[in-house]
């Protein structure tokens, strides 16, 4: 009596890196020149977390953007993400990709775009900046730097202003963000950067009363 079994070739294992290159059609990606998109750039992560799944075996792999790893060759689906847990940073994402590794891929280019929007206060205007935390009556102040409040956001979120207390030209003032096209919200895009200013106080009228002249016609 015969017997045989069927032999499995172990998948030749790779070691691939990743290098980021970020959308340039999205508006905040640029950061020459600008107090707000230099800090949104300051403030950007340094690396996404990769996700590489094998189509064959359905085994997940995960590094970082900025780690090197050692993988069986075959066919992925590619994918990468940064998620702020305290809005303190920008999201991230790329597009998945459908590629093959082989022996011959040393790297692999990951397509970098915000996943997010940025909102700015100036210190100059507010005291204090918050954003109401969804479900709660809580509010979360914003990260302050250089002269401006700032906060990263993916979802709808209603941001209360206060006004600076030597300064009574400004009032109180809530603006409310939203993902979607609402009557009455700032309509948010991901890739932008908004920056809000606490509304006039009304009750505040000119120190001075001015009568403009008007011109007269000229003769030749």
């Amino acid at each position: 009596m015969l017997s045989c079994a069927k032999l499995t070739t172990p998948s030749e294992m790779v070691t691939i890196s990743f290098t980021e290159k970020y959308v340039e059609s999205h508006t905040i990606t640029r950061a020459d020149g600008n107090v707000y998109l230099n800090t949104i750039a300051l403030h950007t992560p340094e690396y996404v977390n990769v996700s590489l799944t094998n189509k064959d075996s359905g085994e997940t792999f995960t590094c970082k953007s900025n780690e090197s790893i050692t993988i069986p060759n075959g066919i992925y689906d590619v994918s990468a993400k940064y998620v702020s847990t305290d809005y303190t940073e920008p999201f991230l994402k790329s597009n998945s990709v459908n590629t093959e590794i082989t022996k011959e891929t040393s790297s692999i280019e990951l397509d970098i775009f915000y996943d997010c929007y940025a909102v700015f206060a100036l210190t100059d205007e507010c005291k204090s900046c918050y954003y109401e935390k969804p479900g709660t009556l809580y509010e979360i102040p914003f990260t302050k730097t250089d002269g401006v409040f700032v906060g990263y956001f993916n979802d709808n979120r209603t941001i209360n202003l206060t006004p600076v207390d030597d300064n009574d030209d400004y009032v109180n003032t809530t603006y409310q963000f939203s993902t979607a096209k609402e009557d009455g919200k700032v309509y948010a895009e991901y890739g932008k950067y908004y920056v809000v200013h606490p509304s006039p106080n009304p009750n505040t009228t000119s120190s001075f009363i001015t009568q403009m002249p008007t011109m007269t016609e000229g003769e030749l």
